[in-house]
């Protein structure tokens, strides 16, 4: 027993010299989603809070960052995030398709993911955002 803990001690301290890149791209204001669908202040605040850590190239990480292997989870959900969806991209979006994504992972409570809204409360969507956020998304998907 005591060789495990020493074991998994060692594997714990190892991987604190793994350092993910946390850099942001570089990205162009006019492509990005608010710029772009000109939301009301309201669903723009509610976008920002909830889905643009992960899904932009705006992310703003938190200050363990640094500590494995919380620092390779976070890394890893970002670049994935950004994988399906970017919001500082969006002129590269299949529009249609992207925002019917976007309204059943709303609708689905999948997102924002359950441990990143734990650790930021804004993030939390009620049900009031939520019925906001896909009223907004199906009229501009719509008009």
């Amino acid at each position: 027993m005591r060789r495990t803990f020493i074991f998994f001690g060692w594997i714990l301290l190892g991987i604190q010299f793994i350092r993910p890149d946390f850099t942001n791209p570089e990205s162009i204001p006019e492509n990005d989603f608010i710029a772009i669908e000109n939301p009301p202040a309201e669903i723009a605040e509610i976008f920002k809070n909830a889905c643009y850590d992960c899904h932009s190239n705006h992310t703003v990480y938190p200050w363990y960052k640094h500590i494995a292997p919380s620092s390779l989870l976070i890394s890893w959900h970002v670049k994935e995030a950004r994988k399906h969806l970017n919001f500082s991209e969006w002129n590269e979006v299949d529009r249609e398709h992207t925002i019917d994504e976007m309204i059943y992972e709303i609708n689905d409570g999948g997102m924002p993911m359950f441990p990143y809204a734990l650790a930021h409360p804004k993030a939390k969507l009620t049900e009031e955002q939520r019925s906001q956020l896909e009223d907004y998304l199906s009229e501009i998907i719509y008009q």
